[in-house]
C-alpha cells in the first residue's frame, strides 16, 4: 500500500515538473489574416431629390430634402452604416431618418437600405455673371471606413421631384457621377503608409435665373428712372 502511495506521489510530482515544459513547447498560433479582396465590393447608390427649400447666396449654402439608397451583395460591408455626407453646412441643422433600420433583402439577393436626409449643404456660388448667373447645387457622399480597394459606388439613378419650385430660379436635370477621390495623407495611421483613394458619389443639380427675369433686372439696374421710393423693378 505504501509503495502504491509513493508511486502515485512520484507520478504527480513528475507531471507538475513537466507541465511548464509542455506549455513552452506548444507553438503559438497566429490569428488567421483576413483574405484579400479579389475586387472591391460594388455598391449601387441612388438619390431622389424631394425638395430644395432655400438658397443662401451670401452664406454659400442651400437646404435640401433628399432620399438616398444603397444596394449591394457583399455580406461583410453595410454601406448605410459607414457612409458620410461630405459637404455639410451647419451639421447641427441636419436630420436623418433610417427608413429601414437594417438592410432589407431584395428579390435579386441584394441588400437594400434607404435614408431620408434634410439639411443645409455647402455650395461655391459665383455671382460674376449676375443677373444671368448659373449655379450647380451639389451633394456628395463617401464611405468613411472602406477605401476604393474595398468599396466602390456605382450610379443607380437620380430623380427630381417634378413639383419642386425654387422662386427666382429654373431647375435643370440632375446628374449623378462617381469618382475615386484620392487623399494626399494617411491621416496619421502608421499601418497605412500610402495615401488611399475613396469612392465618392456626387449629385449635381443645375439652376439658373430665367432669361426674361435677368433682362428686366439688368434694364432696371441701368435705368435712371429709379427714384425714391423706387419702382418695383428696382
Amino acid at each position: 500500500m505504501q509503495e502504491l502511495l509513493r508511486f502515485a506521489m512520484f507520478v504527480m510530482a513528475l507531471a507538475f515538473c513537466l507541465e511548464p515544459l509542455a506549455h513552452a513547447q506548444q507553438p503559438e498560433i497566429a490569428p488567421a489574416a483576413a483574405p484579400a479582396r479579389a475586387a472591391p465590393a460594388e455598391v449601387k447608390v441612388g438619390f431622389y431629390i424631394n425638395d430644395i427649400q432655400s438658397i443662401d447666396l451670401h452664406n454659400y449654402s442651400f437646404v435640401a430634402d433628399v432620399y438616398l439608397w444603397f444596394r449591394d451583395t457583399d455580406g461583410e460591408i453595410v454601406p448605410g452604416k459607414s457612409f458620410e455626407w461630405m459637404n455639410m453646412f451647419a451639421p447641427d441643422d441636419h436630420v436623418q431618418t433610417d427608413i429601414y433600420p437594417e438592410p432589407v433583402r431584395q428579390p435579386d439577393g441584394s441588400d437594400y437600405q434607404v435614408f431620408r436626409h434634410q439639411g443645409p449643404f455647402a455650395a461655391k456660388f459665383s455671382v460674376k455673371t449676375y443677373p444671368f448667373d448659373k449655379h450647380f447645387l451639389t451633394i456628395e457622399i463617401e464611405d468613411q471606413e472602406w477605401d476604393a480597394n474595398n468599396l466602390v459606388y456605382s450610379p443607380d439613378a437620380v430623380t427630381l421631384n417634378p413639383d419642386i419650385s425654387l422662386p427666382g430660379f429654373e431647375i435643370g436635370a440632375p446628374t449623378l457621377k462617381v469618382l475615386n477621390r484620392p487623399y494626399p495623407t494617411n491621416f496619421g495611421e502608421i499601418g497605412t503608409p500610402e495615401p488611399e483613394a475613396y469612392s465618392r458619389a456626387i449629385i449635381s443639380i443645375p439652376i439658373s435665373r430665367p432669361v426674361a427675369s435677368g433682362v428686366t433686372k439688368a434694364r432696371c439696374r441701368c435705368s435712371s428712372s429709379c427714384s425714391s421710393p423706387p419702382p418695383p423693378c428696382c
